[in-house]
């Protein structure tokens, strides 16, 4: 409904969040974007309500909530990290600079997250690129494989999985 020109009603700054091990929603989070807004200056019409919509997604960044905010023409990536849900307190953690390695015909970024070394992945869907970033020393490097349609990380005990327990 953005990209066809129509305000669906949702506002971009509210993430509802489900509690699974209660099996309840939770309250609205409030997201940055008030401070993505007033930082970068957008206006508050609908073609930057648009662009804005396209340019974030959320990813898990070692248990934390991370919103990501992609901005393709200035080649930046700004994450946020979510430090206090009662609250709603976010904290700018990482500007990433992905001009020149990065390619520049992404719109967005699909996932994202963090090793334990505490090197980021980007993962960029058109292109199918894969990348990691070095927060210690600014630094990216892609990674050589084949294109990659999506990518997740699994975050369970391989070894414990019975056989009869395999999906």
């Amino acid at each position: 409904m953005i990209c066809g020109g129509i305000n669906p009603g949702i506002p971009l700054a509210r993430i509802y969040s489900f509690d699974l091990e209660r099996e309840e929603w939770r309250g609205i989070l409030q997201g940055p974007i008030h401070d993505i807004v007033q930082t970068d200056e957008y206006d508050d019409d609908l073609d930057d309500y648009r662009t804005l919509w396209s340019e974030i997604t959320l990813a898990d960044l070692r248990g934390s909530l991370a919103l990501v905010h992609y901005r393709k023409y200035q080649h930046v990536m700004d994450l946020w990290l979510l430090k206090d849900f009662d609250n709603g307190i976010w904290v700018k953690e990482y500007r990433i600079q992905i001009e020149p390695i990065f390619p520049t015909t992404e719109w967005c970024v699909k996932a994202l997250f963090m090793i334990d070394d505490g090197r980021i992945v980007i993962h960029f869907p058109k292109t199918g690129l894969l990348f990691i970033y070095d927060p210690r020393t600014n630094t990216s490097a892609q990674v050589e494989m084949t294109r990659l349609d999506a990518l997740a990380m699994y975050t369970g005990n391989l070894l414990s999985l019975q056989v009869g327990d395999m999906v």
